[in-house]
Parts: structure tokens; C-alpha cells; sequence
């Protein structure tokens, strides 16, 4: 596996959507339109050293660590990042709409063991998992997930109210 130099996530190097080479060395990239920003300046690519922290999906609001998001959109030269491809589908039919939305969603997350809403910056606990984060609100709730994360996150599918099931 290895990372696309220019938004950050994780492509499969024996797969990638788009690959290129710059003086011997092949760099692989999620779409084609990272290819082409690569290639561009791809200096600045390769000497600038990132970290790439989160972003929050502005379809459902969960938080992603960027290398780990399943989907990326461009809409007016920034990058989108997505939970998964359902989520990045819904926005590329309306981003505006959902760009306005995502404004009221920062900050709020669902429980993944009793379903509440959770003010991420109340939370009685926060719990990274196989890339995403997840917010919890009681303790009770916390230690539910850490005996068995695969009962909350479906083994491999998390449920979020308000959109489809996603793949982890």
C-alpha cells in the first residue's frame, strides 16, 4: 500500500487508479486528477513532507483519518473525503446542499452502542478504530465497544442514522 502524495490517501500499489513515474520511481494516486496535480509540480509533491489528519465526511459527519477515507471528490479545487463510496455519491449529485449541511453536522456524532447523539466535544469518552472515530455518550457506552467493536461496527459494516451502511 502506499499513500497519494497529493490528497493523502491509501491506494493499493498492485491496483491503482492512477500511476506515473518521475525519475525512476513510480508513485501511484486515487484518481487521475491527483495524477495530473502531481505531475504539474511534482516536486512540491515529493519534498513536501504532511501529516494528514482528519476530515469529516459531509455527507453523514463521521470523522475519517484522511489516508483511511474510501472516497475522494474535488468541488471548487478542494478535496472531499468520504467514509465511503455511498456517501461520496450523494454529494457528487448536490454538493452545495450538503456543504450547507455539513456546517450544523461538525461537531455532533451518533453512539455507535445506544444510537444518542453525542456533542463531540462532550463526550464522555472517544475511541479511534480502524481509521474512524467514534464518540460515546457514557462511559457504559465505551466499554460496551472495547469487549466487541465487531457487534457495533457490524463486522466491518457501521450503521449511522440518516444513511447507508458502511463498509469498513
Amino acid at each position: 500500500m502506499g499513500i497519494d502524495l497529493v490528497c493523502g490517501m491509501i491506494v493499493d500499489e498492485k491496483a491503482p487508479p492512477a500511476k506515473t513515474s518521475h525519475q525512476g520511481t513510480d508513485y501511484y494516486f486515487c484518481a487521475v486528477y491527483c495524477k495530473e496535480a502531481f505531475e504539474k509540480e511534482p516536486q512540491r509533491f515529493i519534498e513536501g513532507v504532511k501529516k494528514w489528519g482528519e476530515a469529516v465526511d459531509p455527507v453523514c459527519g463521521m470523522n475519517i483519518e484522511i489516508p483511511h477515507a474510501a472516497a475522494m471528490s474535488v468541488y471548487q479545487g478542494q478535496f472531499v473525503y468520504f467514509c465511503n463510496v455511498s456517501c461520496k455519491e450523494k454529494f457528487d449529485v448536490s454538493p452545495e446542499k450538503l456543504l450547507r449541511r455539513e456546517k450544523e453536522v461538525i461537531g455532533r456524532a451518533i453512539d455507535p452502542v445506544c444510537k444518542m447523539e453525542v456533542d463531540a466535544k462532550k463526550a464522555s469518552a472517544k475511541l479511534r478504530h480502524m481509521g474512524n472515530t467514534y464518540y460515546f455518550f457514557a462511559p457504559a457506552c465505551k466499554r460496551a465497544f472495547d469487549e466487541d467493536p465487531a457487534k457495533y461496527t457490524g463486522t466491518g459494516r457501521y450503521e449511522m442514522a440518516g444513511h447507508d451502511s458502511h463498509k469498513m
